[in-house]
């Protein structure tokens, strides 16, 4: 029997009795809790998914402290590593020989980048994108995170670009002209819907009152929600940019801020 019982302090346990106690209690905590009825648990994988999952479950309004005595309970019977887990990636050798600190601090500060090239822009930067992204939430790593930058290969500089420096850009726009803001918010809803930037940009005509031209917004855009719903794949995902979040505006709320403004 496994049921939920309440702690000394300030959390949940799980208590559990009867043979095979230990395998039982992680069976039951990820298959109840992550909907996995009948699958194996047991992998790596596996249990960083469902943990992802338990975080986010609401039904019997757990805590963070309660998630967390839950995954402790279940690290301790399992005695696994944190952040390992499995995923293919391809490797370049690299050799450096080690030497004094500041000696082999400056070698490898000579070591370059290396990221993916996904959007060519007009203006001769490119939209490139580098993974893993290093991103940690609870402890753990965002196993599929990257990170989209605005690349300049003419000065080699590198702007990490985020739905906080597009929103203020668009406000900035919205500020100067309104109406064609609004064409440009619409233009990149196209996009976060599955459309590709390169055909939208075609079939709309698009100024720019002010800022990064709309190209760049709508490109970099398409990645940035790619990696928002990689991030939270059972949460919010790219809705958080779009429709907001108690701490985050969305760009529907600056939508209808701008369409206010021309109304008075």
């Amino acid at each position: 029997m496994v049921k939920i019982g309440q702690t000394d302090k300030d959390g949940y346990t799980l208590i559990f009795e009867g043979a095979n106690a230990e395998l039982f209690l992680i069976k039951y905590t990820f298959e109840i809790y992550a909907g996995k009825k009948g699958e194996r648990v047991f992998s790596t994988e596996n249990l960083d998914n469902a943990i992802d999952v338990l975080q986010k479950y609401d039904k019997h309004r757990l805590s963070e402290n309660q998630i967390e005595n839950i995954r402790k309970l279940v690290d301790s019977k399992i005695q696994r590593r944190k952040n390992k887990y499995t995923h293919q990636i391809e490797l370049k050798k690299l050799r450096i020989r080690n030497a004094p600190r500041e000696e082999f601090r400056n070698l490898l500060e000579k070591v370059e980048y290396r990221g993916y090239e996904v959007e060519q822009l007009e203006d001769g930067r490119k939209i490139v994108i580098t993974k893993p992204g290093g991103k940690f939430v609870y402890g753990r790593v965002k196993k599929e995170d990257f990170v989209v930058w605005v690349y300049n290969p003419l000065d080699s500089t590198l702007w990490a670009i985020s739905h906080k420096d597009i929103y203020k850009d668009l406000q900035e726009k919205g500020d100067l002209n309104a109406g064609e803001t609004i064409r440009i918010i619409d233009a990149l809803e196209k996009v976060y819907n599955g459309e590709e930037p390169e055909e939208v940009l075609k079939n709309t005509k698009l100024s720019n009152p002010s800022g990064e031209n709309p190209e760049v917004l709508l490109k970099a855009y398409k990645w940035i929600w790619g990696q928002e719903d990689c991030n939270y794949p059972d949460g919010k995902g790219r809705e958080m940019s779009m429709y907001g979040t108690p701490k985050i505006p969305g760009l529907r709320e600056l939508r209808e801020t701008l369409n206010c403004q021309m109304a008075t």
